[in-house]
């Protein structure tokens, strides 16, 4: 019998040997050449109603979801809310390690050109970014903005460039900035662009306190700073940001946090500054009362594997990776409900990734966010080269 079996075991591996010249091995490959790519929609729709009052441009914007609650208007110009952009490429590249909040700025003459509001910096006189930026972010400073930007980028000119290129990787289609200072009438955008650019800020955590300071003073007490912005004094989860002055009008940007929720409001080209402010307030007030973030809930069965047919696996574990959190109104919280399908079976090979059916979530008759229901791993189509594997086994076995 051991004989036997030996002979068996030969002929099968030579069989194997001369099968897998000519076996296809696409099963075996890194990539997933043609397989469908997973997704989730959320309905793309403004879901609130809000006063925005007299503007040329408002918006409410939920940051940590993406989603805009409100807006009205189109593009204005954002005097020194065009700082915040500014702002953020310093804070990115001092994440990032490129820059330091100690590093030594030297302030130029174009610096020294600029218009108020300013800090006064001489020609030649040297400041440490960490002011710079305190500068900006509570006293509006064209100065600082500006010689900040001439030293990350070494001019003005460059610093621009990646001013307009940050915003377009941000998704603000309407804005355009012309200097890092907001001087220049062209820097403008919509609300709904500097919602997305207070979104980004508010994920750099370390940089809030910059924008929740009352009072400050730079350059040794000589430039004393106060903040236009009156909500960082009394409004709960403030996170900051700005109010300034354009040849619009009045620009204010606000965002706050609580729970779940972090809103940012904003509102271009007001008439007066006292009822900007008034408003920015109620728009976060109402944003607050009547919207919630919902995380979606997976039932156990939309999980559970998925038959294979021809795989090496006859199961296929399923997962749903692209589901995120959604704004809703509070009342729809209640009345949330999901439906799903999977497949029955899947032909293999199954690519991980591969969408094998889709789960949604509504209120009532209204669609909210909606994902697919994905094959978790690689299941390889049984082959010659496998089935030979598998007969092998099967013999030495005996």
């Amino acid at each position: 019998m051991d004989i036997i079996k030996a002979a068996i075991a030969f002929s099968v591996s030579t069989a194997v040997l001369i099968m897998a010249a000519f076996a296809v091995m696409g099963s075996e490959a890194g990539g997933i050449p043609g397989a469908e790519q997973a997704a989730s929609r959320a309905v793309m729709r403004e879901i609130g109603a809000f006063d925005f009052g007299e503007c040329a441009s408002g918006a409410v914007y939920e940051c940590s979801t993406g989603t805009l609650l409100g807006s009205t208007g189109g593009a204005a110009p954002l005097g020194q809310l065009t700082e915040l952009m500014t702002f953020l490429l310093a804070a990115e590249r001092i994440e990032g390690g490129e820059l330091s909040l100690t590093d030594t700025v030297t302030a130029s003459k174009n610096a020294f050109d600029r218009g108020a509001p300013q800090i006064w910096l001489g020609i030649g006189e040297k400041i440490s970014v960490d002011e710079l930026l305190r500068a900006i972010s509570v006293g509006n400073a064209n100065d600082a903005a500006y010689a900040l930007g001439e030293h990350i980028a070494g001019s003005a000119e460059a610093f621009t460039a990646l001013m307009n290129s940050r915003a377009a990787e941000l998704g603000m289609s309407a804005a355009r900035f012309a200097d890092p200072t907001g001087e220049a009438s062209e820097n403008s955008c919509t609300a709904e662009d500097m919602c997305r650019l207070c979104a980004e800020l508010s994920r750099h955590g370390d940089f809030v306190p910059y924008f929740t300071t009352w009072t400050d003073s730079v350059r040794g007490g000589r430039a004393d700073l106060v903040s236009r912005n009156r909500l960082i004094r009394s409004y709960s989860g403030i996170l900051g940001v700005k109010v300034c002055s354009s040849e619009g009008g009045f620009c204010g940007a606000v965002c706050a946090e609580r729970g779940d929720m972090r809103v940012a409001a904003v509102i271009l080209g007001a008439p007066d500054e006292d009822k900007l402010i008034s408003r920015c307030q109620s728009l976060l007030d109402a944003a607050f009362a009547e919207f919630s973030v919902y995380t979606p809930e997976v039932p156990e069965e939309a999980l559970e594997p998925v038959s294979v047919i021809h795989g090496c696996k006859s199961e296929c574990p399923a997962e749903i990776p692209y589901l995120r959190p959604i704004v809703v109104k509070k009342e729809q919280r209640r009345e949330i409900e999901c439906t799903f399908e999977t497949a029955e079976s899947a032909e293999a090979p199954v690519f991980k990734g591969q969408p094998l059916g889709r789960i949604v979530y509504h209120s009532g008759e209204e669609e909210l966010i909606s994902a697919d229901i994905c094959a978790a791993e690689l299941i390889p189509e049984v082959d010659m080269k496998f089935s030979f594997r598998r007969v092998l086994l099967n013999l030495l076995n005996m």
